[in-house]
């Protein structure tokens, strides 16, 4: 869900990030960041979410977690130029999947833009209700106050 949402928004601003950052704070309030730098701009949800994971791995999870937030840094324009890779060529079924998802978040975009931002989301949110979507200034996770 985090990752949707900041992908969401660094695409609605034409924009891509190289830099990953989670944060993690602990029942006890001590927070760390874990942070992972890409070759190329990233702009998907799907690939920001992989990210995450991989460094959500690394992170001894057992004090319990209070806040988990997930930011991106030195941001560039979208399509602008990127580092072409040879690892592209050695692997075209990764690269096939990687269009079939920006083109899948395009038109998630297209859909969110023409019925709302309730309109299309994770299942995992998806409720007796329908989609539950944190509104801005609203709390992310938690209940909520009309339920």
């Amino acid at each position: 869900r985090l990752a949707d949402a900041v992908a969401t928004r660094l695409r609605t601003s034409g924009v891509v990030g190289r830099a990953v950052t989670l944060k993690v704070r602990f029942g006890d309030f001590s927070t760390i960041t874990r942070s992972a730098t890409v070759d190329g701009g990233i702009g998907s949800g799907h690939q920001l979410a992989k990210i995450c994971r991989d460094l959500l791995d690394h992170v001894d999870l057992s004090a319990g977690v209070r806040l988990l937030g997930v930011g991106v840094a030195q941001l560039g324009e979208s399509g602008g130029s990127q580092q072409l890779s040879l690892d592209d060529l050695l692997e075209p079924e990764e690269t096939d999947r990687a269009d079939g998802w920006v083109q899948a978040e395009e038109a998630i975009d297209a859909v969110r833009a023409r019925f709302g931002a309730a309109s299309v989301g994770p299942a995992s949110l998806a409720g007796p209700d329908g989609i539950r979507v944190a509104r801005r200034g609203q709390q992310q996770w938690g209940p909520d106050e009309d339920r």
